[in-house]
């Protein structure tokens, strides 16, 4: 049988008669039968046709958001929103989406009416725009916004692009494709209207997570910058080292944290480390982090935890340029030190493969390495006499032990594994490795624990729920990761008012 859409409430139906009635001006119309039960009633049903824009003009920068329909707009959060749109010569884009709320206080009389606050009118968007061959906004796509997980189910939509979603939620995730350079970004938007939800169980999820945000895109040829605001109490936010209120806009605001993609060390990317430390518009010299955070920055890629036995490598090794723990442990170190800034404290989580060295020390055979016997020696002498001197009970990592002992060094703090990290209302202590209850760790688990975390070890960023990931500082090939890859370079900002985003750097630069 075919169906209609009800023209009020959108909400599908048969299309036969009985639903047809006079429209008052000589037609018909096709209502559902909420809306028709409604109208017998004496309801009074607003029906307020809002035409949405087709095509967007292109832009070097867009931010994006998204409007509930029958919902009041933040007045001062658009007023910011405003503010950064004129002084960045952005375009505003506003997604519209629909929901059936009979409990909202902003009807009267349980009656449904389909209608958008004046404001976000000029800036509707309902078609597909794409900004470049890389990148489009979905404005003709609405949303539950109760929905869960509102990104599921588009992976294979996109295509080969990235895509943008009108949603109250900010969520953001990484797809596969088949080149290293050039992961699928799929995520949502946020909402410059108040939360207006039912009552019921949905409603509640969905107001929690409800965020007063929206998407930026800068623009740059066949490249895209992504990154994330969200309103402060006062309604203003901050983006990079500007803040952005009602009223306009200051510059020179410092980022409490910047929480750096797994390091590897031992596998960099000369563009992603000068395009995060070392050029002089860098991430930590524009945005000037309190704190650096770094996870996962050894390797062992003399010895390597996945091919301990297999003679080929260590064959290659042998008569290689990557044979000695002791050099890739000084050089893994002197990165972090390098990397950190004079006006930034630098802390390493407590990380799965720098626990690789522990385990090298633990399983290795020292006589079927000559290379690094000396060094296992002195490693085991070092955890021992520590052990002792602490009086015992507690085992300090090798890789802590040799930067406090053998280099001399107290600009880093290393994490052990229980140590605890808040910063900007963030838990920073946790690498993402292990789950709850001694399960294996993912972003799932960790959005839903109740607190806010940053973690890392995937390599693949997203942001769900409570949960920010990072992506990955060094090179996105390590010998071990065949394609299809969702691994990216990214970093997780954090602001001084505990709102947070990821950063990501394409093509060796971070912003246009």
């Amino acid at each position: 049988m075919a169906e209609r859409t009800c023209i009020t409430c959108t909400k599908v139906f048969p299309d036969t008669s009985e639903y047809y009635h006079s429209d008052g001006r000589g037609g018909l119309r096709a209502d559902c039968k909420w809306c028709r039960s409604a109208r017998r009633r004496g309801y009074y049903i607003q029906i307020e046709e809002v035409e949405p824009q087709k095509k967007l003009k292109k832009s070097k920068m867009y931010i994006v958001t998204y409007a509930q329909n029958a919902t009041p707009v933040d007045d001062k959060f658009f007023a910011s929103l405003k503010q950064f749109a004129e002084h960045n010569d952005a375009q505003i884009v506003v997604i519209a989406g629909r929901y059936r709320n009979p409990t909202s206080i902003y009807t009267q009389d349980l009656v449904h009416e389909s209608w958008w606050a004046d404001a976000v009118k000029p800036y509707i968007f309902g078609g597909v725009h794409s900004p470049n061959q890389n990148l489009s906004i979905f404005g003709n796509i609405s949303i539950q916004p109760t929905a869960v997980r509102p990104l599921s189910g588009f992976e294979g939509h996109v295509e080969h692009q990235s895509g943008i979603f009108g949603h109250p939620k900010q969520e953001l995730k990484t797809v596969a494709t088949d080149k290293r350079s050039w992961p699928r970004i799929l995520t949502t938007t946020g909402a410059c209207t108040v939360p207006n939800y039912t009552d019921s169980k949905a409603g509640k999820k969905g107001e929690r997570r409800h965020v007063l945000g929206a998407a930026v895109v800068e623009v740059c040829g066949k490249r895209f910058y992504l990154r994330h605001v969200s309103a402060r109490e006062d309604k203003s936010f901050q983006d990079l080292d500007k803040l952005y209120t009602p009223q306009g806009v200051e510059s020179g605001h410092r980022i409490e944290a910047l929480v750096c993609g797994d390091t590897h060390a031992a596998f960099p990317d000369e563009y992603v480390d000068a395009a995060t430390f070392f050029e002089e518009d860098s991430v930590v010299n524009v945005l000037k982090p309190k704190y650096v955070i770094y996870h996962d920055i050894l390797s062992m890629r003399a010895r390597p935890k996945y091919d301990w036995g297999d003679l080929r490598t260590r064959y290659e090794r042998h008569f290689g340029e990557h044979n000695s723990v002791q050099e890739e442990i000084e050089q893994t170190i002197q990165y972090v030190c390098d990397a950190t800034p004079s006006f930034s404290q630098g802390y390493v989580v407590h990380s799965n493969h720098d626990d690789h060295l522990m385990e090298w020390l633990n399983n290795s055979k020292w006589k079927d390495d000559p290379e690094n016997a000396c060094l296992f020696h002195r490693l085991w002498y070092m955890i021992l006499e520590d052990w002792h001197a602490k009086g015992g009970g507690k085992w300090t990592s090798p890789l802590k032990l040799w930067y406090n002992q053998v280099m001399g060094e107290d600009r880093i703090k290393f994490l052990d594994e229980d140590d605890s990290l808040v910063i900007a209302g963030h838990a920073c202590s946790f690498h993402g490795h292990n789950g709850t209850n001694g399960s294996r760790g993912s972003i799932g688990q960790f959005s839903k624990l109740g607190v806010k975390t940053v973690i890392g070890h995937s390599h693949s960023p997203g942001i769900q729920d409570h949960c920010l990931q990072v992506g990955v500082t060094a090179s996105l090939d390590h010998g071990y990761n065949s394609l299809p890859s969702s691994w990216f370079h990214a970093h997780g900002v954090l602001y001084s008012d505990g709102s947070r985003t990821l950063i990501f750097i394409v093509d060796g630069k971070w912003k246009t």
